[in-house]
């Protein structure tokens, strides 16, 4: 005689909603529970939301930034792949840094522009470096864009 599978039949047709935290059923195999969104206590990052403050794992916690410091700053393009094709790239590179340098009050210590992504030391002086450096790489991504 056939033995008989034991196990389970799947469902068809529509599922019922979740009750829990979760939009679908827990899995049984899964280490870990489904995630909510939302960052437990120990993450430590909290954003003002209605009701209190609620924990929320889309928010990055802000980097430390030292007054009176050096930084080694560098950029890296998608899958390390190269940033400056052309002497012209690198020239335009250097011409933008030295204009929102001056913009942002920042002195350029060092630079070495590889390939596939520069190297910068920056001191911290005056605005914030990450506000520099996203100026910096979004205009040389929209000309190296145009152009390539």
């Amino acid at each position: 005689p056939r033995q008989r599978d034991r196990r389970p039949r799947r469902r068809t047709g529509a599922r019922q909603p979740s009750t829990g935290p979760c939009s679908s059923p827990p899995r049984s195999r899964s280490r870990r529970p489904c995630s909510t969104g939302r960052a437990s206590p120990e993450d430590g990052v909290r954003v003002p939301g209605d009701g209190g403050d609620v924990p929320n794992r889309s928010v990055r916690k802000l980097r430390l930034q030292l007054q009176a410091a050096t930084y080694h700053v560098y950029s890296r393009g998608n899958r390390r792949s190269r940033v400056f094709q052309h002497p012209e790239d690198y020239e335009a590179y250097l011409e933008d840094l030295g204009t929102l340098s001056e913009q942002h009050g920042a002195k350029v210590l060092a630079f070495c522009l590889m390939p596939n992504h520069p190297h910068l030391s920056l001191p911290t002086d005056g605005d914030p470096l990450s506000v520099l450096m996203q100026r910096l790489t979004q205009r040389h991504a929209l000309r190296y864009n145009r152009s390539h």
